[in-house]
């Protein structure tokens, strides 16, 4: 949340004690992609800025272009 909220200038939880387990999912202990879409789907206090319809697979890895649209709707 830190680097978001140095890049895009924003002030998400900075009034809140993060990361709270439930709020995070360690991407190297799950077994599959639909254990990420699963937690993913049900949004925590931070994830529900979360750009989750926009979710997609099987495109190439690219270089992030540092648009907020990337990681979140708003």
């Amino acid at each position: 949340m830190k680097l978001f909220n140095d890049c895009y200038k924003e002030e998400l939880g900075e009034n809140a004690v993060w990361p709270a387990e439930t709020d995070s999912i360690s991407i190297y202990e799950v077994q599959n992609k639909e254990q990420i879409y699963e937690f993913l789907s049900k949004p925590t206090s931070f994830c529900r800025h979360c750009r989750v319809k926009g979710i997609t697979d099987g495109h190439p890895w690219e270089r992030s272009e540092y648009q907020m649209s990337e990681w979140t709707d708003e």
